[in-house]
């Protein structure tokens, strides 16, 4: 503000109480914020809260991940959870090895072998010929001695029991898939399971700090539905992500 006049007219004072006045008569605008959309990540939600009301949003929200970074991880790593989440793998591992076995036995009474070979540090599955009792890839059967060298008629349906064996094989590999699958979304429903109170308590309490209205309300309730379904961000090492994932711009 400037201000031009002669000495002793108390322009500073007046100046100020014609700002008060103004103050008054024109009520201060409300903040205007956009926060992460959950259901349509491109397109920013828009907020409006009272005057100020930005900054205190933009501080709980640091409050709450701060919070969470810390209660998810002792949670998650407590030991009352490792064992169940062991458990849990343990009854996949053994259900994929029966299904693995079952086909191994099936494929012996038709002499073949179900074999699991290392190649460039994967795991992979492949079926050989049985001949005697040693497994005996495809392209060893010549360097047999002749006298366990099978015929040509004997090769060719050898080979052709072998493309059956090949094509179940992918059948059993993509059910052991559908497994891992289901192993996955149980041990997700295991630490959703164990969060889910904390954080659910949390974002009630800080909607009630903020007083918040319904379309406030309703986006913290996305912020504790995606920290329930997503823990693994507040473990150590994700909370920078997580910070980005539902920051504010006000």
């Amino acid at each position: 503000v400037f201000i031009c006049g002669i000495g002793g007219a108390r322009k500073a004072e007046t100046v100020v109480h014609l700002l008060e006045e103004l103050r008054l008569d024109c009520p201060l605008p409300q903040d205007h914020l956009y926060v992460h959309n959950f259901s349509e990540p491109l397109c920013p939600q828009h907020l409006t809260l009272p005057t100020g009301g930005g900054a205190l949003l933009a501080e709980a929200m640091e409050r709450w991940v701060r919070t969470l970074s810390r209660e998810i991880p002792e949670l998650l790593e407590s030991e009352q959870h490792l064992a169940r989440r062991g458990k849990l793998f343990r009854r996949y591992r053994n259900a994929e090895a029966q299904l693995f076995r079952r086909f191994g036995t099936r494929l012996q009474a038709q002499g073949l072998d179900l074999v699991s070979l290392e190649q460039k540090g994967k795991s992979t599955r492949d079926i050989f010929f049985r001949i005697g009792d040693k497994p005996v890839p495809p392209q060893a059967l010549e360097e047999l001695p002749k006298s366990h060298r099978p015929s040509a008629k004997q090769k060719e349906k050898m080979f052709a029991l072998r493309e059956d064996a090949l094509t179940a094989l992918r059948v059993t590999q993509r059910k052991s898939r559908s497994l891992a699958l289901r192993l996955l979304r149980e041990s997700q429903a295991q630490d959703a399971e164990v969060v889910q109170e904390v954080v659910e308590s949390l974002t009630l309490a800080l909607a009630e700090e903020l007083d918040a209205d319904l379309l406030l309300d309703g986006w913290l309730g996305d912020c504790a539905m995606h920290a329930v379904n997503q823990p693994q961000l507040f473990l150590r090492g994700n909370v920078e992500e997580e910070n980005e994932a539902i920051g504010l711009e006000v």
